[in-house]
Formats: structure tokens, C-alpha cells, sequence
């Protein structure tokens, strides 16, 4: 089943928003890490990972990064798929 994707408007962005994004930024916020830090600590441009939540780019994450994202921010690698 393929993961359901919406966009709304906020602050005059577009906002990707499904299961992996949502598990994402409750991570972030538990650890209290903003997604700069995080993409720079996966090795990652800074904003690799804000495009990610904000704009949907990439539409996926690659299964590398999905993998080392998951061990940073200690949730199942499942919840990113």
C-alpha cells in the first residue's frame, strides 16, 4: 500500500506530510535536534533533510541514509519506509 501523501500551505510552504515525515519530526523533537544538525551528522548537505520534510524531495528516502537515520534518531528503520 502506498503511503498517502497530502500537501497544505503553512507560512507560504508547501507541506508534505505521511507516516515517515510525522515519525521524523517527533523524533527530532524528543531529541530536541534541529534537521540541520542531523543531516550534517548523517554526513548530508545541512538541508538535505528539511527539503526532505518540507518539500517532499526526495519523494523517498535513499535506503542508505533511511538506515543511518534511523540509528541517529533511535526509532525502527520500518517507520521509514
Amino acid at each position: 500500500m502506498a503511503a498517502r501523501h497530502f500537501k497544505t500551505i503553512h507560512s507560504g510552504a508547501a507541506v508534505v506530510a505521511d507516516h515517515r515525515r510525522d515519525a521524523i519530526n517527533l523524533a527530532m523533537a524528543e531529541l530536541r535536534e534541529p534537521a540541520e544538525q542531523i543531516s550534517r551528522a548523517l554526513g548530508l548537505p545541512a538541508s538535505y533533510l528539511q527539503t526532505y520534510l518540507d518539500s517532499g524531495m526526495p519523494a523517498t528516502l535513499p535506503t542508505a541514509i533511511r538506515r543511518r537515520l534511523a540509528v541517529y534518531l533511535g526509532i525502527p528503520e520500518q517507520s521509514l519506509r
